[in-house]
């Protein structure tokens, strides 16, 4: 059947408890959560490489080696900007909030035994191979 991917949420305990409510009045139930794992220094790399082209609004990264670009925007030439949560100082910060209160959620998750852990170390076509392999 059909079902619904979230991506960043539920962000913390509570919202989780929030959610599995919401979908029990509706006799429905989170099937799987991914882990994709990912060592600290590496998410700051590929966080703070992050930037966006200001036309059209496509993702790039500067250190994907499987899709490198040098100037512009390749689908349609647009100025590339990197947003300020993309920085390495607020990366930084976003991460000492992730492991505060999004992390506890894995345990949660694997007590379930709906937790599936990913490799995140590779390429973007890689990782999104083995996402995919994961959730068949």
């Amino acid at each position: 059947g059909k079902g619904v991917i979230l991506d960043g949420f539920p962000r913390n305990y509570n919202q989780a408890l929030a959610l599995d409510e919401a979908l029990e009045k509706q006799n429905k139930a989170i099937d799987r959560v991914v882990d994709i794992q990912v060592a600290q220094p590496e998410l700051v790399k590929r966080l703070s490489s992050r930037w966006l082209c200001r036309e059209c609004q496509s993702p790039y990264s500067s250190c994907d080696t499987e899709n490198p670009y040098k100037e512009g925007c390749p689908a349609c030439s647009g100025e590339l900007y990197q947003r300020t949560d993309d920085k390495p100082e607020t990366v930084n910060r976003r991460l000492e909030v992730y492991f505060k209160e999004t992390a506890p959620l894995i345990d949660y998750y694997r007590n379930q035994n709906k937790l599936v852990e990913i490799e995140g170390q590779g390429g973007i076509k890689t990782i999104t191979k083995r996402i995919i392999r994961a959730l068949e």
